[in-house]
């Protein structure tokens, strides 16, 4: 599991730099680096804040996580064929969930 480069991946994807997104969880961009990096874990809680920043659940994040370590021996074909699917939707609704706009009346 690298829950660093999937939050890298859903922060580039909502369009903000480490500095905003350390500064809006209150932890500095040296730490927000370091986990990304995989240097650190982020504790629950700070999953949480990033998750609640990112406006995205804690399942998606996780789902972004999967790599292909993780999966049980003699599943790896059907992760190969399915899994780049699921990565691609789960960036895209990080995506649409960050650029929607409110109507206007």
């Amino acid at each position: 599991m690298n829950i660093g480069q999937a939050i890298k991946e859903a922060r580039k994807k909502a369009g903000l730099t480490q500095v905003d997104l350390a500064a809006t969880i209150g932890i500095t961009q040296t730490s927000l680096s370091q986990i990304e990096v995989g240097t650190i874990n982020p504790s629950p809680k700070t999953i949480k804040a990033i998750c609640l920043a990112l406006n995205i659940s804690e399942a998606l994040l996780f789902i972004l996580s999967v790599d292909e370590k993780d999966v049980p021996q003699g599943k790896e074909a059907m992760y190969k064929m399915l899994f780049p699917s699921i990565k691609k939707l789960a960036l895209d609704i990080i995506s649409n969930e960050n650029t929607e706009k409110p109507d206007t009346i």
